[in-house]
């Protein structure tokens, strides 16, 4: 494999124009990669493989070299980048510079005030802290308290911290804000995406909102719920995407069946269920309610 292409597929399939002229790609060799289809121009000095491992990753990698050495990594490509709850999947290519860096691509935003930023894989990118809060403006409130709990079950964000991040950025702050308002105090963060999708159905159906992985005794062993409301001793439980094996529903079932002789009244709900029949779920959860 020639070097230049190497050092391309080191960085995201870009190679700078620079870059080939240090491996001895004169201009008239690199028109000819160009015709034979084996460099593509991305932007002004920035060329490309045709065929990257990472479509995205090429796209971004371009987007921040053009956009000068300022450039940063946010918004929903940090969220990408981090792969956080609701966003991992996330075709945007967002990227920030100082107010007097380089722009000319509405995929690059001018801010003018300062981001936290460290640095992944050599490159620059806004922490989850900073990701989450600048989300915001860009998503809804929902795709923002998919990302922040996340984040709190990390443990790579605290509430306090992303607290005092919001104060210096009010105008940017102004949705994590509102999550945070919701956000019952002092509530543990949710254990996996799917009980983030609970807790917002919970919300949009207008139910009373539960307390979050209640520590009870069953036959004198400690247990925890994932959702609960005490007063009718309702208790939901809610499986992620994750995989079952034998021993693990073997032992689920037996502390089921000890929490509903406890006099526990228990609902288990499914990803499917919360992501794709949430009305469904609702429906259930209001019957026994009200």
């Amino acid at each position: 494999m020639s070097s230049w292409r190497s050092e391309a597929l080191s960085q995201g399939g870009i190679v700078q124009f620079h870059q080939l002229a240090e491996h001895g790609v004169t201009r008239r060799h690199r028109q000819a990669l160009i015709e034979r289809g084996e460099l593509v121009r991305l932007a002004r000095g920035i060329y490309g493989l045709p065929d990257p491992p990472d479509p995205w990753l090429q796209g971004l990698r371009a987007t921040m070299a053009a956009a000068g050495p300022d450039a940063v990594i946010w918004r929903r490509s940090a969220a990408r980048w981090w792969g956080l709850d609701g966003l991992d999947r996330s075709d945007a290519i967002e990227v920030a510079v100082g107010a007097g860096g380089r722009r000319g691509d509405p995929r690059v935003s001018r801010v003018d005030r300062d981001l936290e930023v460290i640095r992944a894989r050599g490159l620059p990118i806004t922490t989850i802290g900073q990701t989450v809060l600048d989300l915001g403006p860009v998503v809804g409130p929902d795709l923002v308290e998919r990302a922040l709990e996340d984040g709190l079950r990390r443990g790579a964000v605290d509430v306090a911290g992303l607290g005092r991040l919001a104060e210096a950025a009010p105008r940017a702050s102004k949705v994590l804000r509102a999550v945070l308002a919701r956000r019952p105090l002092g509530a543990p963060p949710t254990e996996s995406d799917a009980e983030t999708l609970f807790v917002q159905l919970v919300r949009r159906g207008g139910l009373p909102e539960p307390v979050r992985q209640l520590p009870v005794l069953v036959r004198g062993r400690p247990a925890r719920l994932d959702f609960a409301w005490p007063g009718p001793a309702l208790a939901a439980e809610v499986d992620g995407a994750r995989y079952h094996g034998d021993d693990a529903l073997g032992r689920d079932l037996r502390r089921q069946n000890a929490l509903v002789l406890a006099g526990w009244h228990i609902l288990r709900f499914t990803w499917l269920d919360v992501a794709r029949y949430p009305y469904q779920v609702v429906d259930v959860l209001r019957d026994y309610l009200s």
